[in-house]
């Protein structure tokens, strides 16, 4: 089981960039906000995207409309996440835009993943299918 976080339900993760320059991939792990709005693989901040070195691979640039109807400019690269709990990993456009501060989760980066939220006791947890 995991806490949310800020009412919002979590689960602690591994980022990892695999295609980094280098002999060794860079990781960070981070605790991401499950969220069922945002339709996308996973957001992470600025810095943390350019501290793993996805900028260095960023090839890609979409526009992302926001739970306020604007339009932001993405940022993009392939990356996995880690759910060492589970033992699962799963590939994706890691994401990042402008005044992004936290790591959101969406709907593309739970493919697999069975997801349980109690919201009573204000615990998620999740298994694989």
């Amino acid at each position: 089981m995991w806490p949310f976080l800020e009412g919002s339900p979590t689960i602690p993760l591994t980022i990892v960039n695999t295609l980094a320059s280098g002999l060794e991939e860079r990781s960070a792990s981070v605790t991401a906000i499950v969220d069922t709005g945002y339709s996308g693989f996973i957001l992470l901040s600025e810095q943390l995207f350019n501290r793993l070195g996805f900028e260095e691979l960023a090839n890609e640039s979409t526009s992302g409309r926001l739970a306020d109807g604007s339009l932001v400019r993405m940022r993009s690269a392939y990356g996995t996440l880690r759910v060492s709990d589970l033992e699962f990993d799963l590939d994706g456009l890691v994401e990042t835009c402008k005044g992004a501060e936290t790591t959101l989760l969406g709907m593309d980066g739970i493919q697999g993943l069975a997801l349980t939220i109690d919201s009573c006791a204000q615990e998620s947890s999740a298994r694989t299918c």
